[in-house]
C-alpha cells in the first residue's frame, strides 16, 4: 500500500513522508519492519519520531544519520512514563528523554524540521510549548 501511494503522489508531485511508531521496529522475518517499510519504495521519505525509535531500542541519532537524507523531518517529545497505563509525556527539558543530541544532530544534518509533539501534559498546552521551544533554543546555542 504504501509503494502504491508514494507513487501516487509522486506524480502528482507530492512527497509522502512516513511517521513511526514503536510497533515498525518488532522484528519480522530477521528484519525491523521499518527496515522492510524504507526499501520498499526510495521515493517516500521517513519523519522519525525519536520518541518512539528509542522506545523500542533503536538510537534515533545513529538511526537518523543511517537513513541520511531519507529523513528530513524528526519529532522529538520528552517522557515521564507510563501512569494508569498510559504513557504519560512533558514538555520538551522535562522529562527522561534526552534530547539534546538529537536536537544537535538534526542541527548538524541540516534537517528541514524539528517537530515538538506533545500527546500529553501535566501542564497547559501553552506553558508546555512556551518550555519546549526555550528548552530547544537552549540546546541548540549550546555549543557542547
Amino acid at each position: 500500500t504504501l509503494e502504491k501511494l508514494a507513487d501516487l503522489c509522486a506524480g502528482r508531485g507530492i512527497t509522502l513522508q512516513y511517521h513511526n511508531h514503536d510497533f515498525e521496529y518488532e522484528m519480522q522475518d530477521g528484519e525491523r519492519i521499518m527496515d522492510y517499510l524504507l526499501r520498499a519504495n526510495s521515493s517516500y521519505l521517513f519523519e522519525l519520531d525519536t520518541f518512539w525509535a528509542g522506545y523500542a531500542g533503536v538510537d534515533p541519532v545513529k538511526y537518523m544519520q543511517e537513513l541520511g537524507e531519507r529523513v528530513q523531518m524528526i519529532h522529538i517529545k520528552d517522557y515521564l512514563g507510563i501512569k494508569d497505563g498510559e504513557h504519560r509525556f512533558a514538555a520538551i527539558g522535562t522529562g527522561t528523554m534526552d534530547n539534546a543530541p538529537i536536537i544537535r544532530s538534526a542541527r548538524d544534518m541540516n534537517k528541514q524540521w524539528v517537530i515538538v509533539e506533545l500527546d500529553n501534559s501535566p501542564l497547559t498546552p501553552m506553558e508546555s510549548a512556551r518550555i519546549s521551544i526555550d528548552n530547544v533554543r537552549r540546546i541548540l546555542a549550546d555549543d557542547k
